[in-house]
């Protein structure tokens, strides 16, 4: 246990700038989902919450696909520097950190967001089916940067296969 704890704050440590950024507009888009309308009455401060709104999910999605290869490539599986070749650690040790760092990356939007259909009244039936589409979408991107993240040998071989991925 003392070992994964150590795996899993040496993954922090390591790239607590896009956590910071990641939390940072996470929080963002619940405060602006929270508050329907900051300033109804200003028509220019209502375009720019709504474009504020707009981009925020773009900006996750770009955090997302930095900071999930930022995780697994700092063990990388394939390659002539992979992990397990030159730092022989217990395989379940170092999975286990990283798939409670993609377990957070998943949880803290889902919950946020049902927290938030919550505070408005919504009935719990249809929170839970909110919150599965909300999961199930999370989960899918979560997933294939990870996939992506595993069979690359560095971030920019990573940046290429995303960028053909998106092109097809």
């Amino acid at each position: 246990m003392r070992l994964f704890l150590h795996q899993f704050l040496k993954d922090l440590r390591q790239t607590w700038v896009v956590w910071a950024l990641w939390l940072f507009f996470v929080l963002l888009q619940f405060l602006l989902a929270a508050l329907p309308s900051l300033h109804a009455d200003a028509a220019a401060a209502g375009a720019i919450t709504g474009q504020l709104v707009g981009m925020i999910p773009t900006i996750h999605a770009i955090l997302l696909f930095v900071l999930i290869p930022g995780l697994i490539l700092q063990e990388p599986t394939v390659g002539t520097s992979a992990s397990w070749l030159t730092r022989p650690m217990p395989r379940l040790t170092v999975l286990g950190s990283k798939l409670v760092s993609l377990l957070i990356l998943l949880l803290v939007p889902l919950l946020g967001q049902c927290a938030i259909l919550v505070s408005h009244h919504v009935l719990p039936h249809d929170v839970w089916l909110a919150g599965l589409e909300i999961g199930l979408k999370e989960a899918s991107w979560i997933a294939l940067a990870t996939a992506l993240a595993a069979l690359a040998p560095n971030f920019g071989w990573f940046v290429m296969a995303a960028a053909v991925l998106f092109v097809f």
